[in-house]
């Protein structure tokens, strides 16, 4: 993956997620969840006409299962308009039917142990952390989102809600 398309990925999740502003726990969750569709469907190949819409249907299945305040999906094509104004409109007909498609893809199983969470959140933070010190030119909202994911308000958010969730 190029540095331009990893930067083009980024902008639209920091994108999505200010429009939005839903809590960034969302995106490690909605991470994991790719991940995992991607453990039970190897032969699903992802190439950058459906990368971003993948990124959106995680984002949601992941906002409505961790946040109090879910959002709508009719929210989220607004969203898409303003983040990503060259892409066709979704229609929310059609994000109905994503959503459902990859929750039933992945077996409506969302659950996200501790240890799996903070490990994959620190990993997301090294990988930004090491393209910058091979990148001089990288996006200065990388290194924030990054430090967003690390802060203690975020950890104690996760501890908090997994502590009564187990």
């Amino acid at each position: 993956m190029s540095t331009h398309g990893l930067c083009h990925l980024h902008h639209f999740v920091v994108g999505i997620t200010t429009t939005c502003m839903y809590t960034p726990e969302c995106n490690v969750i909605a991470v994991m969840l790719i991940l995992r569709f991607l453990l039970h469907h190897p032969d699903v190949t992802i190439d950058w006409r459906i990368c971003k819409r993948l990124l959106l249907v995680a984002v949601i299945v992941a906002q409505k299962y961790w946040d109090d305040f879910p959002l709508r999906n009719i929210d989220f094509t607004h969203a898409w308009s303003r983040v990503v104004p060259r892409e066709p409109p979704l229609a929310i007909r059609d994000l109905d039917m994503l959503e459902s498609t990859f929750l039933g893809a992945l077996g409506f199983d969302l659950f996200v142990h501790s240890p799996q969470y903070f490990s994959l959140r620190d990993e997301l933070v090294a990988g930004v952390r090491a393209r910058e010190r091979h990148d001089a030119g990288i996006d200065e909202l990388m290194r924030h989102h990054a430090e967003v994911l690390r802060t203690r308000q975020c950890t104690l958010w996760y501890e908090v809600n997994c502590a009564s969730a187990l």
